[in-house]
């Protein structure tokens, strides 16, 4: 039975009941949790790296895409090696042991799914603010300095100025002696503080997107009724269907992104919920950690998957040779269509603006140039 110390916390008379595993069962969740993070670690660099590497997908969007795959970058790289290594050791052979490496460690787990969170809902505000007021976005809030900054690094010191006076404030009393972190985490979850903290930051950021998606959403709905009403007859069924699909290509993304991360919080809580009740168990150890960071296994192939931008910069990273003789071979195809000699300088001003335009951004790198034919 369980007893309380002087401090307040409940130890087990033996810590063997914080490892009642087999060794079996700790390889198959050490291997498990190593291929979670060698997977999130190839997907997320990937996405960091080519939007770092490419200067034409430095747009705000996907910069907020890259800020999400670094947070995900240091879990995987960081978080899940060291937690994982807290579960499926032994208590003699743990590398972790001792109340500061323990309560570091598990708060600089709270501050990176934190700003997980909040990276999240400055995506979503991104998003919001450039379908609902599209010019001001073009004008000021895409290309100033500041405010890529402020996007990027308010969820960094929000969750450091929330997180850390609370956890370490509600555990700094909790003394473990030499035990592990296994021990500790068990604390750390049993803390009521932790538990309020840790629900509140999931409900509120779940009501903020909710509300977010529903204006776009709303926004998306009564600009396609303001689009019909300027078209003729004859065109107003295809302007129609057109919106349509963007709509629907637009709700799936959001859909599939929201319902993910919702869904996997969500059992992650309930794990919380179960350790809070005193259900002792290594198994729910490992799942809390699992589900914790599996969206950052996730999220690399959602943005593949709906981001054509970011597929078109792997294909550039993959055979750039390839790409420079498709992106030739389709200015030839287009100014063979308008005429156009290519030789001639005035051809090469104008396909050269054109190819800009294409893209979108107009801040090409220097092999973005037009190609000699």
């Amino acid at each position: 039975m369980a007893a309380p110390n002087g401090n307040g916390s409940v130890h087990d008379n033996t810590s063997n009941t914080f490892y009642n595993s087999s060794k079996e069962e700790r390889i198959i969740q050490a291997s498990l949790m190593i291929a979670l993070a060698i997977a999130s670690l190839a997907g997320n660099g990937i996405v960091a790296f080519i939007v770092i590497m490419q200067q034409r997908l430095r747009s705000l969007s996907n910069i907020l895409l890259a800020n999400l795959a670094c947070i995900d970058l240091v879990k995987s790289g960081v978080l899940i090696p060291l937690l994982t290594a807290t579960i499926v050791t032994h208590p003699s052979d743990s590398p972790l042991k001792g109340q500061v490496a323990c309560l570091i460690l598990l708060s600089f787990s709270a501050f990176a799914s934190t700003v997980t969170v909040l990276a999240y809902l400055t995506i979503c505000t991104d998003r919001y603010i450039a379908v609902v007021h599209p010019i001001a976005y073009r004008q000021s809030w895409k290309s100033k300095t500041s405010i890529r900054s402020l996007f990027v690094l308010s969820p960094w010191f929000i969750a450091a100025i929330v997180v850390f006076p609370i956890h370490i404030g509600s555990h700094i009393d909790v003394n473990i002696g030499q035990e592990t972190c296994t021990r500790y985490r068990a604390e750390f979850l049993a803390n009521t503080t932790t538990t309020a903290v840790s629900l509140s930051i999931f409900i509120v950021s779940l009501f903020a997107l909710i509300v977010l998606y529903a204006l776009l959403f709303n926004s998306v709905r009564e600009l396609a009724k303001r689009r019909i009403q300027f078209v003729s007859a004859e065109n107003s069924h295809r302007v129609e269907e057109r919106v349509r699909k963007l709509e629907i290509h637009t709700a799936k993304t959001t859909a599939i992104t929201v319902a993910a991360y919702v869904f996997l919080w969500i059992l992650y809580m309930i794990v919380t919920l179960l350790r809070y009740q005193d259900y002792i168990s290594f198994w729910l150890d490992f799942l809390s950690l699992f589900f914790q960071y599996t969206s950052g296994v996730i999220n690399p192939f959602l943005y593949f998957a709906r981001i054509k931008e970011l597929r078109d910069g792997l294909k550039r990273v993959i055979r750039p040779r390839d790409w420079r003789y498709a992106r030739t071979t389709s200015m030839t195809e287009r100014s063979r269509r308008s005429g156009i000699n290519l030789r001639s300088p005035i051809a090469s001003n104008d396909v050269k603006y054109d190819e800009g335009s294409a893209v979108g951004s107009g801040t090409g790198s220097a092999e973005d140039g037009p190609a000699n034919v």
